[in-house]
């Protein structure tokens, strides 16, 4: 069976380029480094595609890595044969002399491009290869008998990524010693990257930006960095770095310290193992089994925004779009005027302050758009100020029509998601923790969702403290049970940031002392809201002042003195109490 191939012919072509993908990818996979590779215009590429597909692979192979050794080997020399005669064929149908092709590939196609240069028989040799990171299915170059007498006259670029962890950047340094000794004439070079076929064998997911590195990866690069910057300046002829070790705050806060849960990356002390973001991909799929209507638009997060599930069951109602928020936003906005319900994801921070303008847009067309607010909040706060969302509230809750909501849990995530899809009347934002829960918050199931009311999860005389989200809930209640006995705070998750059940908020709301704690600025979060809706009552904000610090969640909330013993003092001092 030929194979599928992609020709480029340059403007002032003159000889053949054979350029062979790796495993996962296709005939497209390597037309990128065209412009670097021949910027005159002086070749006839040719791009073949791998004739192996292998199930839940993205993609195409040339032989699948899984076989026997001795079956490996022999479906290598099938590919090399294939390979062999399509660059007769081009040399061919191109008319161009096939002894002054260059052949070079990666991974896998480099592997065989390089064998294909070397190996002994008839037809002539290529004039030179380019191995970028190669694969290869057999042990040694030997194995297959090359010409190593022809191989002396053939010009090898040999590369390989030194953070590599699919092909051992050793494998290249043991190879490009066998050519050496055999008086082939190459040139090895090494670079600090990986290996892109990390995203095939990932399944899709591109594993470094799916999330934080894991604890090994984390030291070794933070080593790396270290020696690196410590070399340099004994280059300059300065003293070596010198790392100053700061004692870590003690965690009493049950935060963990994981940032992107994908990574599994950090610790996980006194934490659930409930993710409501896992919660709010379950509930799309759930529901998209039963309203065809449903569309997922993603920017690049899939993992992290937990849609990967929804992409893999509904391929033909997810729309990736890149890191393109505004795009994205204006692609749901024609969507949802075709009937069609777009639900939107990506990290808060972007999708609220990035596309604003194209939301603002939309909203005014009167359709409906669910927008999914990932990694809302102060934490984790690791990724600094770029990644934590502190202003989006404001930005939504002034739009006409739009509601703003934050679950407290994966119940009522689920519930929220629904109520979203089938019963909200106007668009929708769901902000969403992106780490584990620190405690599991119990909600009564017929309140889960009570449009404008929230849920009492904690009696209290003195004072009450209104909270969203796992994270603030979490601190508000380690607050009240600091000071149970001296201030009897009571606590209650309100989910609704900018709609409100006047009668509701009236009936708890009858202490002297109110407070909110925001998982955002203090300006225009719910205590804002709050306030408006009981006609500029006193009501007291614990929210982010400043810029948001970053570190740990521990050191985050402590230094915005929103972690549960801060609080506590706040709350004591405002109400004459002292703290136990």
């Amino acid at each position: 069976m030929p194979l599928i191939t992609n020709v480029v012919r340059g403007s002032a072509a003159d000889r053949l380029l054979l350029l062979v993908h790796g495993f996962g990818a296709d005939e497209r996979d390597l037309g990128g480094l065209l412009p670097y590779l021949d910027p005159d215009g002086r070749f006839v590429t040719v791009l073949p595609r791998g004739p192996v597909s292998l199930p839940g692979m993205p993609g195409f192979a040339w032989y699948d890595f899984g076989l026997p050794p001795a079956e490996r080997a022999a479906a290598f020399g099938a590919a090399l044969d294939q390979l062999d005669d399509l660059l007769d064929e081009a040399a061919a149908e191109h008319d161009l002399p096939r002894a002054e092709a260059i052949v070079g590939g990666f991974s896998q196609g480099a592997g065989l491009t390089l064998a294909l240069a070397l190996r002994t028989g008839e037809r002539p040799h290529p004039l030179g290869v380019l191995a970028l990171s190669p694969a290869l299915a057999i042990e040694s170059l030997d194995e297959f008998r090359p010409d190593w007498d022809a191989a002396a006259k053939i010009p090898v670029l040999l590369q390989h990524g030194t953070n590599d962890p699919l092909v051992p950047v050793a494998h290249s340094r043991e190879l490009a010693r066998e050519l050496e000794e055999h008086g082939v004439p190459v040139v090895y070079t090494e670079y600090p990257m990986e290996h892109p076929v990390a995203l095939a064998a990932g399944g899709g997911t591109y594993r470094w930006h799916a999330g934080a590195p894991d604890d090994e990866s984390f030291a070794r690069a933070y080593r790396e960095l270290v020696d690196r910057i410590d070399a340099q300046l004994r280059e300059l002829g300065l003293d070596g770095l010198v790392i100053e070790r700061v004692a870590p705050l003690e965690d009493g806060s049950g935060q963990s310290l994981e940032a992107e849960p994908a990574s599994g990356a950090g610790t996980r002390p006194k934490v659930t193992d409930e993710y409501v973001a896992d919660a709010y991909g379950e509930a799309l799929v759930e529901l998209a089994a039963t309203n065809e209507r449903i569309v997922v638009l993603d920017a690049d997060l899939a993992s992290d925004c937990r849609v990967r599930a929804f992409e893999l069951a509904y391929p033909d109602r997810f729309v990736e779009c890149g890191i393109a928020e505004q795009d994205m936003v204006s692609t749901a906005a024609g969507l949802a005027r075709h009937g069609l319900l777009p639900v939107v994801n990506s990290f808060a921070s972007f999708l609220a302050s990035r596309a604003n303008e194209q939301i603002y847009n939309q909203a005014s067309e009167g359709s409906k758009v669910v927008y999914a607010l990932h990694y809302a909040g102060l934490i984790p706060a690791g990724p600094g100020k770029s990644h934590q969302s502190l202003r989006d509230i404001s930005l939504l809750a002034a739009l006409p029509g739009m509601s703003v909501v934050q679950p407290a849990n994966a119940e009522q995530t689920k519930a929220l998601v629904r109520w979203a899809v089938e019963e909200a009347d106007g668009n929708v934002a769901i902000r969403l923790a992106i780490g584990p829960s620190p405690r599991r918050i119990e909600l009564p199931e017929g309140e889960l969702v009570q449009v404008g009311r929230g849920t009492v999860l904690r009696p209290g005389d003195d004072a009450l403290l209104l909270a969203y989200g796992p994270v603030t809930l979490h601190e508000a209640l380690s607050a009240a049970e600091l000071l149970a006995g001296e201030v009897e705070v009571a606590v209650a998750n309100m989910p609704w940031l900018n709609r409100f059940d006047r009668d509701w908020l009236e009936e708890v709301a009858g202490y002297e002392n109110v407070f909110v704690l925001e998982d955002h600025a203090p300006v225009g979060g719910l205590a804002d809201g709050v306030r408006r809706a009981l006609d500029d009552r006193r009501v007291v904000a614990f929210g982010v002042e400043g810029w948001p610090a970053c570190g740990t969640p521990v050191e985050a909330l402590r230094f915005h003195r929103l972690d549960g013993r801060s609080l506590a003092e706040r709350i004591a001092a405002a109400a004459r109490a002292r703290v136990p």
